[in-house]
C-alpha cells in the first residue's frame, strides 16, 4: 500500500506541484504526508479507506460523493466564480484511494486540514456530538474568512455540512487520512488509524443494473489516458486484465445520484505507512 500511495502521489505532484518532488523526503514515511499536504496547496485532496466488500460500490460512493457534496456548498455560496471539482478513483484497486481536485483551492484545503482528521478520529470512537460537528464547521469557515456571509448563508452551509459530515462519520467505512490536522482537534492523539495492509485487490464488480441516462459531464475534464470508468459505472466488471500500475489521473466519477452535484485526524504517526 505504501508504494501504491507514493506512486499516486508522485504523479499528481509531478503534473501539478512538480516544485514538491524537488525537496520530497526519499522514505515514504515522511514523503507520503509530505506530498500529500503539498498538493493540498494545489486543490488536490488524496483519500483512502477500507471499504466492506459487500455493498462496495454504493458505500464508495455515498463517500466520495459526501466530500463532493462538502466541497459544492462551501465554493458556491464563498468562492461562485471558482467551483469546478473532478472526483474519482486512481485505479481499479481496493482499498480505493480518492482524489478530489477542485478550483477554490481554500476549500480543499480546510477539508484536508479539519473535515478528513475529524471524519477519520471520530469513525473509530463511539462519540458523534452535534455541538463538536458546529464546533467544527466554525474552524472552517474562520480559515475561509467567511465573517462577511449573510445568515441565510451561514444557515445554509452548517445545516449542509453538518448533515454530511455525519453522514460521513456513522458509513460503515474505515477512512484513512493522508494530510495533516492543522489545529489540535482531539486530547487523544493516540487513537490513530492503521492503514490497511492487504494486498490490493479488484473492487468488487458492481451488478448490472437498468441503464439511466447521466447528466453531462462538467466541462474541462482532463484527459484520462487509459483509465476505463466504464469499470465504475457498472458497464465492464472488473477483470484481472484490468489491473494496471498507479495512473497519474483519476477515474473521473460520472454521479449517477440524486444528489444534484457532479462529481483530512490526527497528525499521521509512524506506523501509518508500515506494508
Amino acid at each position: 500500500m505504501t508504494k501504491r500511495l507514493n506512486n499516486t502521489l508522485t504523479s499528481l505532484a509531478d503534473q501539478y506541484a512538480p516544485d514538491l518532488l524537488i525537496h520530497a523526503p526519499p522514505d515514504g514515511k515522511q514523503r507520503i504526508p509530505y506530498l500529500a499536504d503539498g498538493l493540498v496547496r494545489a486543490g488536490v485532496l488524496v483519500m483512502t479507506a477500507d471499504i466492506p466488500t459487500n455493498n462496495y460500490q454504493l458505500l464508495l460512493r455515498r463517500w466520495v460523493n459526501g466530500y463532493g457534496q462538502l466541497y459544492n456548498v462551501l465554493s458556491t455560496n464563498l468562492f461562485t466564480t471558482v467551483t469546478g471539482i473532478n472526483l474519482g478513483t486512481v485505479d481499479n484497486m481496493t482499498p480505493p484511494v480518492v482524489v478530489l481536485k477542485g478550483e477554490a483551492v481554500p476549500v480543499i484545503d480546510v477539508l484536508a486540514g479539519y473535515v478528513v482528521p475529524y471524519v477519520t478520529f471520530r469513525q473509530r470512537t463511539t462519540t458523534l456530538s452535534e455541538a463538536e460537528i458546529r464546533g467544527l464547521i466554525t474552524f472552517m469557515l474562520e480559515e475561509l474568512e467567511a465573517d462577511d456571509i449573510t445568515m441565510q448563508v451561514l444557515n445554509t452551509i452548517s445545516r449542509t455540512s453538518g448533515r454530511v459530515i455525519k453522514e460521513l462519520v456513522t458509513l460503515p467505512i474505515r477512512q484513512y487520512s493522508l494530510t495533516t490536522m492543522k489545529k489540535q482537534l482531539f486530547h487523544n492523539t493516540d487513537m490513530l488509524p492503521k492503514p490497511p495492509t492487504t494486498t490490493p485487490q479488484p473492487a468488487p464488480e458492481k451488478k448490472p443494473k437498468t441503464q439511466s441516462k447521466r447528466p453531462e459531464l462538467p466541462p474541462g475534464l482532463p484527459e484520462t489516458g487509459k483509465l476505463n470508468s466504464d469499470i465504475l459505472t457498472g458497464k465492464k466488471p472488473v477483470s484481472p486484465s484490468d489491473e494496471e500500475p498507479t495512473q497519474p489521473m483519476p477515474i473521473w466519477f460520472d454521479d449517477e445520484e440524486d444528489s444534484g452535484f457532479q462529481p483530512p485526524v490526527p497528525p499521521v504517526g509512524s506506523d501509518l505507512w508500515d506494508d
